[in-house]
């Protein structure tokens, strides 16, 4: 007798049915937590007495639940979204309310805007609901079109009876969740709308008390400028009797003789004495006064001139820089890596001969300018007018935090650190042409950074670069700001990803006239791409089908938007086109391994390699282990390591993938239009079924630890319990929002990942941290360390990576890739911009978290 067993859990309510087909007779428990639910399955139950036999009947049942539930869930939503509309005025629609717990017109703002959140975030929350509702459904349909394989042919008339009566029900079902679907995404829009409005209405608000401010100010200046004017009148005044008292306190002398025999007061003879000291002294005092006024009054012409002139200089230059930016910062190659470059403001690049190769200078002990800790750091920032970009918020950031950081190690570590990348790893920023062919120049900002001591774009390790300045990052149109270096890095990774999205490293655009470098990589490997063999060269420097190249651009564009509102490098250039492309190349990479035949299906990249290293290549001809199909997950042939994956659904990218998917939808959604809209909704679902895939086949039980994510995944049961340095890792999870460091799966897996149950947890007397097979066993890599501390919450456990941090760079002062857990002076890279930027980025973060640490020593 064959028996089938399902569960289901649905909002509040609970379902364990079996159902036996040789008889009909179906078994089910079902947990309610109303009287409501309990009467409305009951009622339902008698309704459809005759169809009990049916086996699934009670999913669809409760499918109607929901359903119903969802109904009532708009409903309410929508009066609210109607009582913040009536009370903040900002409608057109008039309505009226019974209600006495409705917001009244005269709610204050803080009411409205905390009422039009809770509509927001009740709709997007109800919206995700309803889609998951949908699939729900899609999954009872799909499998009502196997019952009939599993049913006995005697009972086979009764099944299919019952099975159209259900069709028709289980249509009016998905009719329905379809038509809420949008009416609460209607209503999400018009509460962002209201949201608008009322942040308008404040806005206003303010703008006019500050006219009402400057008002008050003109007006009490001028009636300080008139009692000015009085004091003056009144000081004069006081001048001109002035010598004359003074001299008669001082002679004494008694004008007038009133004892005259006559009886007539007469004036004494000495009275001419009187005069003849008062009148000079008046005159001098005056004289001096008003000389005095004349030599104020030039003297302040003369520093309005100055002021005036210096204005019209800074003017004149910014001109200057924006006709000739392209030429005025651009570095050019000689010998080895250089990082000959201007800073912004100079006219022309300085001579590549006076700038020494950064790759040689990271590696020497200067021993001038040492930190006065006990590891005795040297100073690796370059000379200015040889660092390749100049940040004014970053110089401002380092300055800041020099009287909090008070270990002089520390301190050095961070300054030489931070800025790393604009120092010199921006080989060119300059802007687009206007048809990618030698010409006229568009407003189209571009950017080419470097990973340091490999003279090419990554675009996961170019994201994180720049994206350790988040912090300090503002809007700016300027074209020499900190955001035109994030614009330039958006497009050009645009450019980038539409040329072809499964390749993750990228030659220089040719509008900065950089000389190409070589890869020998291009001649060992077979790559074919949307059944497309080989790349060219000139464009791409390697192609390696990263997800997290793909993640990195999305999550650069969300936070470059999160940070500024600047929707210029998303409505005005490639980015919806790039966006397109990105979610065509991902959903070939969604497909099995077979086709439901049992054929090999096609594949979006294959690669193998020429090489004696089993992370350069791929198995069964470039396909890769076999994958399952339909798990909603995304498979990537390589980590972010660049290493091959053993079984390709890498869990950290597909949720770096899915997070950053939905974070840019919103992008999508902000432009409002029929194509944005309809990408918007592609991105949100696909991001979805990436979640669910992710909770379904990537949290696995581990023996001692309970579940944990798995590192990587087949659909077939096959797993990969480890975690490596790079990101994104399970480690770094929080850091990218998918869940809460809090998060119980999380927990368990950052105990995993940071012991001996993590093949590649590197340990010893040096530094202990998490590495990855890319170096090798024993191999302990800083970035792990940064992150570690990133999403930590614990003060002696960022002390101890603090100290260890501090203790690893050789002496150099720099971050490097790797380390021997025993052996300091065995490292990888010198110049590594990604893990710099990131050491920076966490100490930012410290002084923002826990500001105290940075107060002690770590000697």
């Amino acid at each position: 007798m064959r028996r089938s067993t399902r569960g289901v859990l649905a909002m509040n309510m609970v379902l364990s049915m079996s159902h036996d087909p040789n008889t009909g007779l179906t078994c089910g428990v079902v947990l309610t937590w109303s009287d409501e639910q309990t009467a409305f399955i009951s009622e339902e139950l008698k309704r459809y007495d005759a169809m009990a036999g049916y086996p699934l009947l009670l999913p669809i049942l409760f499918t109607a639940y929901q359903r119903r539930l969802l109904h009532q869930e708009g409903q309410r939503i929508w009066k609210k979204l109607l009582e913040v509309e009536t009370a903040s005025g900002q409608t057109g629609v008039p309505v009226i309310f019974d209600d006495p717990y409705a917001l009244s017109a005269s709610s204050s703002f803080d009411e409205m805007t905390k009422g039009v959140l809770q509509v927001v975030q009740l709709a997007a929350g109800w919206v995700n609901y309803t889609e998951v509702l949908l699939s729900a459904i899609e999954a009872i349909q799909e499998s009502i079109r196997h019952i009939n394989t599993t049913t006995p042919h005697a009972r086979l008339d009764y099944v299919e009876a019952a099975e159209s009566v259900m069709v028709e029900y289980l249509g009016f079902i998905s009719h329905r969740c379809k038509v809420m679907l949008l009416e609460l995404q209607y209503i999400y829009k018009r509460g962002q709308a209201q949201m608008t409005a009322l942040y308008n209405h404040i806005a206003k608000n303010d703008a006019q008390s500050t006219l009402d401010i400057s008002t008050n100010s003109r007006q009490i200046a001028a009636a300080s400028k008139r009692d000015s004017s009085a004091m003056k009148g009144i000081a004069l005044l006081t001048m001109f009797f002035l010598p004359g008292t003074y001299a008669a306190t001082f002679l004494a002398m008694p004008l007038f003789d009133f004892n005259n025999p006559s009886g007539v007061p007469t004036v004494k003879s000495g009275f001419w004495i009187y005069w003849v000291i008062t009148i000079p002294l008046t005159t001098i005092v005056l004289v001096a006064y008003l000389t005095y006024l004349v030599r104020i009054q030039r003297r302040d012409r003369i520093e309005d001139y100055k002021i005036a002139r210096e204005i019209n200089n800074e003017n004149k230059s910014r001109s200057t820089y924006a006709a000739h930016s392209t030429d005025a910062i651009r570095m050019r190659k000689g010998g080895a890596h250089t990082f000959a470059a201007c800073r912004h403001f100079y006219s022309a690049p300085v001579p590549e001969q006076q700038c020494p190769s950064y790759g040689k200078w990271a590696m020497q002990r200067h021993q001038d300018n040492r930190s006065m800790g006990k590891h005795q750091l040297p100073f690796q920032r370059p000379s200015r007018e040889c660092r390749s970009f100049y940040s004014q918020e970053v110089e401002d950031a380092i300055e800041r935090l020099q009287p909090k950081i008070k270990d002089p190690d520390l301190y050095r570590l961070f300054e030489n650190a931070f800025p790393n990348t604009l120092d010199t790893a921006v080989r060119w920023k300059g802007f687009a042409w206007a048809n990618e062919t030698d010409g006229a120049f568009t407003e189209e900002d571009l950017a080419f950074i470097i990973t340091g001591d490999i003279d090419a774009m990554w675009l996961r390790d170019s994201a994180n670069q720049i994206l350790s300045y988040l912090p300090v990052l503002r809007a700016s149109s300027e074209p020499n700001s900190l955001a035109a270096l994030f614009r330039g890095v958006i497009n050009v990774h645009s450019r980038y990803i539409k040329i072809t999205p499964y390749c993750h490293a990228f030659q220089p655009p040719p509008e900065s006239k950089l000389p190409l470098p070589s890869n020998g990589a291009y001649h060992r490997n077979k790559v074919h791409a949307f059944g497309k063999f080989g790349y060219d060269q000139k464009k791409t420097f390697d192609c390696k089908w990263e997800l997290d190249s793909l993640a990195s651009f999305l999550q650069l564009s969300s936070e470059y938007y999160n940070a500024t509102r600047d929707m210029g490098p998303f409505e005005k250039y490639q980015w919806v086109d790039t966006v397109e492309v990105i979610l065509k190349a991902v959903e070939a990479m969604r497909t099995g391994t077979y086709t439901p035949d049992g054929h090999i299906a096609p594949s979006g990249y294959t690669m193998t390699g020429h090489t004696d290293r089993a992370t350069e290549t791929t198995s069964n001809n470039g396909l890769g282990n076999p994958i399952r199909a339909h798990t909603g997950l995304i498979r990537s042939t390589f980590r972010p390591s660049d290493d091959a994956t053993i079984f390709q659904f890498l869990i950290p990218s597909n949720m770096m993938f899915a997070r950053y998917l939905e974070a840019s939808a919103g992008i999508m959604q902000k432009m409002d239009t029929w194509r944005s809209n309809s990408l918007e909704l592609q991105m949100r679902t696909m991001a979805a079924e990436i979640r669910a895939g992710i909770t379904k086949y990537g949290i696995v039980p581990h023996p001692g630890l309970g579940p944990i994510f798995a590192f990587e995944v087949d659909g077939y049961g096959g797993q990969n319990l480890m975690d490596d340095a790079n990101l994104p890792s399970l480690l770094s999870v929080p850091m990218m929002g998918y869940v809460s460091s809090r998060d119980e799966v999380y927990q368990n897996t950052r105990l995993f990942a940071l012991s001996d149950f993590n093949p590649y947890w590197a340990f010893g007397e040096v530094f202990n941290a998490i590495g990855g097979p890319h170096n090798g066993p024993t191999k302990a890599w800083p970035l792990a360390s940064i992150v570690r501390v990133l999403t930590s919450e614990n003060d002696e456990e960022i002390r101890n990576e603090v100290r260890g941090l501090l203790g690893s760079t050789d002496g150099l002062g720099l971050v490097h890739e790797s380390i021997n857990s025993w052996d300091v002076k065995d490292w990888s890279r010198q110049w590594f911009g990604w893990a710099n930027g990131m050491f920076g980025q966490m100490i930012l973060d410290l002084d923002a978290r826990m500001p105290h640490l940075l107060t002690e020593s770590y000697q």
